[in-house]
C-alpha cells in the first residue's frame, strides 16, 4: 500500500466535497491498480461499509463520466485515463 499523503486527501476532499474517508479511499483508488475492501478500510480507517464510501465516490465523479470499477474477490479500480480527468480536476482547482 501507498502511503498516506493528507494533502491529497485534502484537496481531493475538497474538490469533490467528500468526508476525509472517503477523500482518502478515492486517494488510495488513484493510487493503485486495484485495491481490495479490506485493504480500503485498512488504508482510510473507517468501519463503514466500503461500498458505501464508494457510492458516495461514484455520486462525486459522475459529472466527470469517471467510473469506479468492482469486482468481486478482485476489488475496486478506476481506469488509468479516468485517474487522469481526477487530477486534472484537482490541478484546475489550485489554479483557481
Amino acid at each position: 500500500m501507498p502511503d498516506r499523503d493528507p494533502e491529497h486527501e485534502r484537496l481531493l476532499g475538497i474538490v469533490f466535497k467528500l468526508s476525509p474517508n472517503r477523500a482518502a479511499t478515492l486517494s488510495v483508488l488513484l493510487k493503485c491498480t486495484y485495491v481490495s475492501s479490506e485493504k480500503i478500510m485498512e488504508y482510510a480507517g473507517f468501519n463503514s461499509p466500503v461500498k458505501q464510501a464508494i457510492w458516495h465516490i461514484r455520486a462525486a465523479l459522475h459529472p466527470l463520466g469517471v467510473e469506479v470499477g468492482n469486482r468481486q474477490g478482485v476489488g475496486y479500480w478506476i481506469d488509468k485515463d479516468d485517474k487522469a480527468k481526477v487530477e486534472h480536476r484537482v490541478e484546475e482547482f489550485l489554479k483557481g
